[in-house]
């Protein structure tokens, strides 16, 4: 990676930056926006380290696309995301880059990476690193309700800033989860005892019968 996460320790605590790889020099822009993260947000230094990383796989692609960073093109960026290697695997683990049967990274992850951009670029814009009339590239206005259950007469709104680039999160399933197919399958059971008793102890006399229905003949 050119350029790669790095943890330094102040007097105020410790936290984490971004680097370049070739002089060691921290990213201005980067290092500002950390320290912000860390110390004026209150974040965790397991927090500032994700961000980091973030980051520094921002500037990363900046490089090896041969662009400047103040020309943000998300919809890129999080394509490159798909087939670049993590800085913590070895380059061994892949061997084709451009393999898209299996991306690198998941969309969730993705995601929280965009993220961190585009709220690098919001401080950018506030701090004066970077145009705010540039903003319109990377997020878009929309109005909030808030109060009265989100609904009603009373409820206010509010104009917010929203992410333009935000990829559908799919939720993680977890392995004791119940698989709905079955509960189907289960209420099917329980019907066809209810209507026909007798119709369902036949059944039984057959090779493989439902377990559910052997539990609710007994």
């Amino acid at each position: 990676m050119m350029f790669r996460a790095f943890l330094f320790r102040t007097d105020a605590g410790a936290y984490w930056s971004v680097v370049d790889d070739d002089t060691y020099e921290t990213v201005e822009l980067a290092d500002a926006f950390l320290q912000y993260i860390r110390f004026g947000r209150g974040r965790t230094e397991s927090t500032s380290r994700k961000y980091a990383e973030a980051v520094a796989l921002y500037f990363s692609y900046c490089r090896t696309r041969s662009t400047r960073w103040t020309d943000p093109n998300m919809t890129a960026f999080q394509m490159w995301l798909r087939v670049a290697q993590s800085p913590r695997r070895s380059a061994t683990m892949r061997q084709n880059v451009f393999d898209t049967a299996r991306p690198v990274r998941s969309d969730n992850h993705i995601n929280l990476i965009s993220y961190v951009v585009s709220e690098m670029f919001k401080f950018a814009a506030a701090e004066g690193f970077w145009p705010s009339d540039k903003l319109g590239v990377l997020f878009e206005t929309a109005q909030v309700r808030f109060g009265a259950r989100d609904r009603g007469p009373s409820a206010t709104h509010k104009v917010v800033l929203r992410r333009r680039h935000r990829l559908r999160a799919r939720p993680a399933r977890r392995r004791d989860a119940r698989d709905h197919r079955k509960a189907g399958n289960d209420r099917g059971a329980v019907r066809q005892v209810l209507q026909s008793p007798e119709r369902c102890r036949r059944r039984l006399r057959m090779p493989n019968p439902p377990p559910l229905l052997r539990m609710l003949l007994i």
